[in-house]
């Protein structure tokens, strides 16, 4: 209650601070407006009636934001982390664990507006970006299922009619050195080429004190290509072609736990503060009967794809399609550590593919009304091999393995969403979508003496065989009024989902490759339901001080039911594997207040304050632990940032030092398997730079450093290890303009 009242009080005091609550001098100096497509139509991020952030391609490399876990520090109530080779997202504390072929994502990583549906195929660096969107909420209207927390939509840069060709790179601590290259050709009037490229390399934060020669991995090795071509065929037609190719071999391996815990298998888990190398120090080998369980890892990821975004300009509307084919191809080699008793070594090998269309239609007539419709088709196939090795210890043959295919995820949909606008100053907005979705796995969960399944060797398998589907409606309504020319309040209450799907296990009568399901498994084990949310939300928007400041107010309640949780299980035979549940029901209610203020022509200044209460309702991981009440993973009661920004002339050109600073009140991160809680305490990240531009813009340079605390802490915990954070990087970033 006094948590409600503390946002009630906050949001009626950001309401109270309109354009009369400042004075300044007359100025030319105006707050830098930021055109979003968060609704699928250009729109000024201050006039557009939902929460999103907008960071432009400058600002990315001008902070340092290279990559996708980078991002935490730009965006109120949002955690991106790099978990092994994923990249796991929470957005206000909603979040999704299961990173296998049958899991989902409740946030939604769009490229160029195409969802990228393998979170490892996520995990690539920004170059040549245009802007990036978050879109904090339930998005199913308009970008459908698996958006419950919201979307993050990274935008390229488009062909456009000026030559262009830029370079700029890095080089820094951990022997990180990076290089990019854009070039941009007007072919002729109506046809123009973009080419872009970025190789970025980092040595691993990880120290080996195992007493091995193994190399802890890179952090960063991935090296990026995309082409893109655009054809202007009229002046109410045009096509753009894009296709991309990107090798990502980059890994945040895991450490042990008692890193960071005293006793991290203790049903109370005490954090304990060390160095940043003691942190980042992997000196733990399990037992494991003394069978050795550590190899090299290696990583031999990439990912490609091709599409196509057609406008085609009506006297009365817009007709546009995008459409796509990607792949990705998962190779990997590692170790695990389930325990202090004994570990493994695994082997990863998958393929992926997947097609999305979509076609939409938008009404341009003048009036009341603006409306669009759409269709929209996804399918992903999968073929997906898992082994584990070296579990002997535990009674089990020398491999363990999940050899699944093929696994089939599609998706159909039908959606609307109209604004009404009732006078001048009022509007409206409705919309809804209709999904039907489909899923299937065939495959094994096989005991093996060798890597290749041998029946003759005594090896042995149980058959996975599941499909599961389900339709699904979502919707919005909204309602928003201008206060003024520079203001205006929102309301809105959305609904998202993320689909159901399956465990490991068959169902009764089902048969695959010629084996028949002899040990049915429960459908109350076997399949877990969808997780839906319902968010009501209230924002408001304001510009002030002679459009000098901009303001964003936001408090919104979240009614979650069924969330998904995932954790580690062991089989019949002792065989550990991962499973989905529902929890119960959560609620989340939060509060967040954004803004930034040009001081003078030559300075600004950004902030941002968050409050999150997010508790589950009644819930238990294990039929033993009673998590009821208890906060959600992720999230912080409270955060807060500083930004501030300066020029300095000088005879040859300027001066640019930039300070950012969050702090991060405490928050928990949880093991379901074992229901232990571990509790990351607060802390502060702090990055500086100064840099230097010409007065032509030939070229820039800069200094830098992230993380100046060198707060090293964790960012997942379980089975008795842990993936630490970035510790404090310092370097040199350098471009050139031709």
């Amino acid at each position: 209650m006094k948590f409600g009242k503390s946002l009630n009080a906050c949001f009626i005091a950001s309401a109270l601070f309109l354009p009369t609550a400042l004075y300044a001098h007359a100025s030319d100096v105006v707050h830098q407006e930021v055109i979003v497509t968060a609704q699928k139509f250009s729109s000024a991020a201050s006039k557009t009636p939902m929460a999103v952030s907008a960071i432009n391609g400058e600002a990315l490399i001008q902070n340092g934001f290279e990559s996708t876990s980078t991002l935490t520090s730009a965006i109120p109530n949002l955690q991106m982390d790099a978990n092994g080779t994923a990249t796991r997202i929470s957005i206000r504390g909603v979040t999704s664990q299961d990173t296998t072929e049958k899991g989902d994502p409740s946030a939604a990583f769009m490229l160029d507006g195409i969802y990228i549906a393998r979170s490892e195929a996520q995990n690539t660096s920004f170059f040549d970006v245009e802007r990036i969107e978050v879109l904090r909420g339930p998005q199913g209207t308009l970008y459908g299922r698996n958006t419950t927390a919201g979307v993050i939509n990274v935008i390229s840069k488009r062909p456009n009619d000026e030559f262009e060709l830029r370079l700029n790179g890095n080089f820094g601590n951990f022997n990180a050195r990076s290089l990019g290259a854009v070039i941009n050709l007007p072919i002729s009037p109506n046809f123009r080429v973009r080419a872009a490229t970025n190789f970025n390399l980092r040595d691993a934060f990880i120290l080996n004190e195992q007493g091995t020669a193994y190399k802890m991995s890179n952090n960063r090795d991935d090296a990026s290509f995309r082409l893109s071509a655009l054809y202007q065929v009229n002046d109410a037609l045009d096509v753009l072609i894009r296709a991309d190719y990107s090798k990502i071999n980059s890994i945040n391996a895991d450490i042990d736990a008692a890193n960071f815990y005293i006793d991290p298998n203790a049903q109370n888990p005490v954090y304990y503060n060390s160095s940043s190398k003691a942190k980042r120090t992997l000196s733990f080998i399990p037992a494991n009967g003394g069978r050795s369980v550590l190899q090299q890892y290696d990583t031999d990821n990439q990912t490609w794809g091709i599409g196509a975004e057609v406008n085609w300009k009506l006297p009365w509307a817009t007709i546009s399609y995008l459409g796509s084919h990607r792949y990705f191809e998962r190779n990997e080699l590692g170790n695990i550590i389930l325990s202090s008793q004994y570990g493994s070594r695994f082997i990863q090998d998958a393929d992926y593919s997947q097609d999305s269309h979509e076609l939409r239609l938008a009404e341009n007539l003048e009036g009341k009304f603006g409306s669009q419709i759409g269709i929209y088709y996804f399918t992903e196939t999968a073929d997906v091999r898992f082994t584990l090795r070296d579990l002997q210890v535990i009674y089990l043959p020398p491999f363990f393995a999940f050899p699944q295919n093929p696994a089939i995820n599609t998706n159909a949909a039908i959606f609307a969403q109209t604004n009404y606008q009732a006078t001048d100053r009022l509007s409206f907005t409705f919309g809804a979508r209709y999904s039907k979705d489909n899923k299937s796995r065939y495959g094994f969960t096989s005991f093996q003496q060798e890597y290749d399944f041998n029946p003759a060797n005594g090896d042995f398998h149980f058959l996975n065989a599941a499909k599961l589907g389900s339709d699904n409606v979502t919707w919005r309504a909204g309602v928003d009024f201008d206060i003024s020319a520079d203001s205006f309040i929102y309301g809105a209450i959305a609904t998202g989902y993320k689909s159901g799907s399956f465990n490991d296990g068959c169902m009764a009568g089902s048969s695959f490759g010629g084996e028949i399901c002899t040990f049915p498994t429960d459908d109350n084990l076997l399949f877990y339901k969808p997780e839906t949310l319902t968010s009501y939300e209230i924002g408001l928007k304001t510009r002030f001080w002679q459009r000098r400041a901009y303001l964003e107010a936001t408090m919104f309640y979240y009614d979650y039911q069924n969330l998904q949780l995932t954790g580690l299980a062991y089989d019949r035979f002792g065989g550990p594997f991962y499973t989905t549940t529902n929890a119960a029901k959560a609620s989340i209610i939060g509060f967040e207040l954004t803004g930034d203020m040009r001081t003078s022509s030559r300075a600004k200044i950004s902030y941002a304050l968050t409050m999150l209460d997010a508790r589950y309702g009644t819930y238990s991981p294990d039929g033993i632990h009673d998590w009821s009440g208890l906060a959600l993973d992720r999230t912080p009661p409270m955060t807060a940032s500083f930004g501030y920004e300066t020029t300095h002339p000088i005879a040859s050109g300027n001066l640019i030092f930039r300070l950012n600073s969050r702090w991060s009140d405490s928050y928990y991160l949880s093991n379901t398997s074992s229901g232990l809680r571990f509790m990351v305490p607060s802390f502060t990240k702090t990055d500086f730079n100064i840099g230097f531009e010409p007065s032509n813009g030939d070229y820039n340079l800069q200094f830098f450093v992230k993380n100046m605390e060198d707060i090293v802490y964790p960012l997942t915990v379980g089975g008795g290890v842990a993936a630490p954070s970035e510790p404090r990087t310092i370097g040199f970033r350098w471009g050139m303009n031709f």
